[in-house]
Parts: structure tokens; sequence; C-alpha cells
């Protein structure tokens, strides 16, 4: 996940859409880690143990959302000096 995000080596991606793309993988990530932990559901009914994945899992994406957010507003102060 981490080795495609294409990040500009000044802490901020090269494009908007470049972060899009990086926002699209996340959650194109998240979508199939919830889909196979609801399969592990299924198949052993360890809910708690799923939930508790899921969990720490949900914890690192709201790290790389705000990591992301963050490089998007100095991508947009970088260009735009005035904005803030």
């Amino acid at each position: 996940m981490f080795r495609t995000l294409d990040i500009h080596p000044a802490f901020g991606f090269e494009s908007v859409d470049r972060w899009k793309v990086a926002c699209h993988q996340r959650d194109e990530f998240i979508r199939k880690e919830k889909l196979q932990l609801l399969g592990y559901h299924r198949l052993w009914g360890d809910s708690r143990a799923a939930l508790n994945n899921f969990s720490k899992l949900l914890l690192v994406f709201q790290e790389l959302t705000l990591l992301l957010e963050y490089q998007e507003l100095f991508y947009v102060q970088k260009k735009i000096p005035n904005f803030l």
C-alpha cells in the first residue's frame, strides 16, 4: 500500500490528482479488508477477534488519512502561498 503512494520528496504530492488516487487506493484497501474480515467471521464465527483486528486496522488508516490531509494542505500552501 505505502509503496504505491508516490509521495513527493518535499512531503507533498506532485498533484491533487495523485492525492485523490492515493485516497482511492486507501479506500479500496479498507473495503477489501472489511470483506476479508467478514469472510473470517463467517468461517470461524469469532466476531471478537475480527472486530479487534478491524479496529486496529482502522486506527492505522485514520493516521494515514491525517497524513494525506496534511500533505494536501501542504501542497495547496506550496502552490498558493497566500492560501492561509
